[in-house]
């Protein structure tokens, strides 16, 4: 089954690597799921290139341990077009409808989309207002930012895992010059 997804990720990637770190697989009577491991890597181009074909969609499953999962369909008949994997036995066309899942293990990808999420949002604002729209360290009250205390919450964490602070403070906590 390796064998098979990695001709029909490679035959996505043209000029793009794709590592497969480690493949599940489970079947039903008429479905199955395929969980693909791809690391650390940066799949931007990658699902690019699938979206052509699949509606992906993402999922943030595991934040904490930095997981981002991606899901698309094969519904059953449908037909791979150039993207044959005849060569290991498999029909051009798929027999059963399948789920796909690509698991990335890129954890500044996941902040960052959690980041963007309605949740993210609404815990900043509820924290801007919380603190008076100020900073908690200088008291300035222009380009204020949220500073995560810890990243063992991510996604889950309650307003005294967060900070309001100015971004001249924030530099000097990350000790960015």
């Amino acid at each position: 089954m390796k064998e098979i997804l990695l001709k029909f990720i490679n035959s996505y990637s043209e000029k793009i690597i794709i590592d497969i770190k480690n493949v599940n697989y489970i079947q039903y009577e008429n479905k199955e799921e395929i969980y693909i491991d791809l690391g650390k890597q940066d799949l931007t181009k990658f699902l690019f290139m699938l979206e052509q074909d699949f509606e992906i969609e993402e999922i943030i499953s595991n934040l904490e341990e930095g997981f981002l999962v991606y899901e698309f369909d094969i519904n059953n008949d449908t037909s791979l077009g150039k993207h044959e994997i005849t060569d290991y036995g498999f029909n051009e066309i798929f027999n059963v409808e399948t789920k796909v899942l690509l698991i990335s293990r890129h954890y500044k990808k996941v902040y960052h989309s959690y980041l963007n999420t309605k949740e993210w949002h609404d815990k900043r604002n509820k924290m801007l207002k919380y603190a008076n729209y100020k900073c908690s360290r200088c008291e300035n009250t222009e380009k204020l930012q949220i500073h995560h205390l810890n990243y063992n919450t991510i996604g889950e964490e309650s307003l005294s895992d967060l900070e309001v602070v100015c971004v001249s403070c924030h530099k000097i906590i990350h000790k960015i010059k």
